[in-house]
């Protein structure tokens, strides 16, 4: 089984990175950036780039990053800075998720996780109509303990319009199986895609009930 992600950049070409759709490239490759965990689509940001790659892992290579992920939450993952090699091949013929992007990153290796972006890799906000992606704050809506010691939370947001062109209805996202507890009533910046609003991703880090 694959998984994907999305967004990434060669540290070899860090400093003439653009955002215009790149070549497809072949050889093995290191890249460096922000790496979020999404419901239906992960997503990879390069450093200094809004460039977005959607990006396949092995099996074993995804279990490696989870293991090393310094963040990880049963359920949800946390932003984190992730180095990595590859190669890129065309999305032209990926399904409707992954063609949005503007490559494949084929994952070979993951060599390096940290909880936190060093200075030296600056992340873009991205919020326009060509990213297919859209900001709104979201709000912890319900917490529930589960029967097995752990929780499951929801996280809702209102999308800024509908698809169809209307007034969008609030969407409610579920996690379960989480370790620890939310604080409910929380606010936290997410991004959603504006023609498929129910794929998201979480910007910030939620904040955690303290354990009595």
């Amino acid at each position: 089984m694959l998984r994907y992600l999305g967004i990434v950049c060669s540290s070899v070409l860090l400093a003439s990175c653009e955002v215009n759709k790149p070549e497809t490239d072949q050889s093995l490759t290191q890249f460096k950036g922000q790496y979020v965990y999404g419901h239906e689509v992960s997503s990879f940001q390069p450093c200094n780039s809004t460039v977005a790659y959607s990006i396949v892992f092995p099996d074993a290579e995804y279990k490696r990053l989870s293991a090393m992920n310094p963040k990880k939450v049963e359920g949800l993952d946390q932003p984190v800075y992730v180095e990595l090699s590859g190669t890129l091949s065309s999305s032209a013929n990926e399904d409707r998720v992954a063609a949005d992007y503007d490559a494949i990153l084929k994952v070979s290796e993951v060599q390096k996780v940290l909880d936190s972006v060093p200075d030296s890799c600056v992340i873009p906000q991205v919020n326009d109509a060509e990213s297919g992606w859209q900001n709104t704050l979201a709000e912890v809506s319900h917490v529930e303990p589960l029967g097995d010691g752990t929780y499951a939370y929801s996280i809702t947001y209102t999308p800024s319009v509908g698809v169809d062109g209307k007034q969008a209805e609030p969407i409610s996202q579920h996690a379960f199986g989480s370790a620890r507890a939310p604080v409910l009533g929380q606010k936290v910046e997410i991004r959603y895609r504006a023609q498929e609003p129910v794929i998201y991703e979480l910007l910030n880090e939620l904040k955690w009930r303290k354990e009595n």
